[in-house]
């Protein structure tokens, strides 16, 4: 470090400057750079990153982690004054909001369908159809979402920007609840405090989050809060957590297989029943024939029609494309699950839990369904950041910041992909990950007694 720094005024001067600067940045990017503004959007975003990396880099004291913890909560609160610039995910969320307030399932047809078949619906106009991004696809959020969604529009019938602002604010009371959950978590598994501002300034977590609404913020809380509640062996209330999380997005159900080893089979199969029961009684409202067709037409589409900034897949389609001439999504997209399946329940059998080895389990979990899936949107690693703070693992930093080169491909009147910009983000990602994984195997062994350190003496067995 520059002996610059050394003084505690001149080191206070500079986080604030630091501090300033980006807070300039978050202005300039969401209030003045229209998604297709591609070298915008892309210069502002490599300038964020480089401030959150030299505040991650210099921060020395608990005192300046807290400062900069404050530092991007301000960031967060920048984000309220304006519609998410880079999602337009929001005006579904409305929709969905707009149904449910009539008492309409949201999950029974597609939005085209309301608007050819004229049906007055208050607040479902041709206007809000008109910036759905998926007109043509049955919703794909689950109770919780919807019931937020509800409560939006409940509010402010009559406002998106109110019914935005709601949403909003409740992403920002979990983002709130997840820095104090990292907190806590990494002082129970003996990490740095600092691994916290890896999370907390994050500029691709605090853009999708607070910044563009999506609702891995919900997951992220309530996963970390079942993490945290586990380890404190307040089971039942963690199977909740664990529930909340799973309503929120289908995918934590994958990480259920893992607390096989970690614990007793009675209480194993005990949160087992407690997360089922929980979930299926949240989707008791929406249940109908109707229903159950529509969330499978919804999960098909995810697996078979949906493609976006995939690794494996895309060399499996570029070879399908070799020996067939066309795109071999419907069959590879299956495919491709089951191998993701597979290669999840490998690794659970093969998994040697320790003390502190949960978080790190969860984060290879969903490491290994995004190297297999079709669609890997941005947002979509940030419970893979989450995971790894408590971990070496750093491949998931640089990969938030390489991944935003997805946005390349907006343009003011579509998407056109570009191949050589995710080869650019994929491959020293993955060469970064296989280096840290060959450095950790080389490392000499601490000895067992790490493994030995359980966190739940009724158990004897490591969380």
């Amino acid at each position: 470090m520059p002996k610059l720094l050394e003084t505690p005024a001149t080191r206070q001067r500079i986080f604030w400057g630091v501090a300033g600067a980006t807070g300039v940045l978050y202005l300039l990017l969401v209030y003045a750079t229209q998604r297709h503004q591609t070298f915008n959007l892309l210069t502002l975003y490599t300038g964020l990153f480089a401030l959150y990396f030299v505040a991650y880099q210099w921060v020395k004291t608990s005192q300046e982690i807290r400062f900069f913890v404050g530092a991007a909560i301000i960031f967060r609160l920048l984000m309220f004054g304006t519609m998410p610039t880079l999602s337009d995910d929001i005006y579904r969320f409305l929709w969905d909001g707009y149904l449910n307030l009539a008492g309409i399932n949201p999950f029974v047809q597609i939005p085209a369908e309301y608007i050819h078949q004229g049906q007055h619906i208050p607040g479902i106009t041709p206007q809000l159809f008109e910036q759905l991004n998926s007109p043509q696809y049955f919703s794909v959020y689950p109770p919780l979402c919807q019931f937020i969604f509800w409560l939006a529009v409940k509010l402010f019938p009559h406002s998106h920007f109110g019914a935005t602002t709601f949403i909003r604010g409740l992403i920002f009371l979990a983002e709130l609840g997840s820095l104090t959950l990292i907190s806590r978590l990494l002082t129970r598994y003996k990490k740095p405090q600092s691994n916290l501002l890896l999370y907390a300034l994050n500029p691709l977590v605090i853009l999708e989050l607070t910044g563009n609404l999506h609702f891995e913020a919900f997951v992220i809380f309530f996963l970390l809060l079942a993490l945290y509640l586990l380890k404190g062996r307040q089971r039942i209330l963690s199977a909740l957590a664990f529930s909340l999380a799973v309503i929120t997005k289908l995918l934590p159900l994958m990480f259920l297989p893992l607390l096989l080893k970690r614990l007793r089979l009675p209480v194993t199969l005990s949160y087992y029943f407690a997360v089922g029961l929980l979930v299926l009684a949240s989707f008791v409202p929406f249940l109908n024939r109707d229903f159950l067709i529509g969330l499978k037409d919804s999960l098909l589409l995810y697996f078979q029609t949906f493609e976006f900034n995939a690794s494996v897949y895309y060399l499996v389609r570029e070879v399908g494309y070799l020996f067939t001439g066309y795109n071999i999504i419907a069959t590879s997209g299956k495919i491709l699950a089951v191998v993701s399946l597979s290669s999840i329940l490998t690794y659970v059998a093969l998994e040697k839990p320790n003390a502190s080895s949960l978080p790190k389990a969860f984060m290879w979990v969903l490491a290994i369904y995004l190297l297999f899936t079709t669609t890997v949107h941005p947002w979509y690693i940030l419970p893979l950041l989450t995971f790894s703070l408590f971990t070496r693992m750093r491949f998931v930093v640089v990969w938030t910041y390489l991944i935003f080169l997805s946005y390349a491909g907006y343009t003011a009147t579509g998407y056109t992909e570009h191949l050589w910009l995710v080869i650019l983000e994929y491959i020293p990602v993955i060469a970064l990950a296989i280096i840290e994984i060959w450095i950790k195997t080389k490392r000499p062994k601490k000895g067992k007694a790490s493994y030995l350190v359980v966190s739940d003496p009724a158990t004897m067995r490591p969380l």
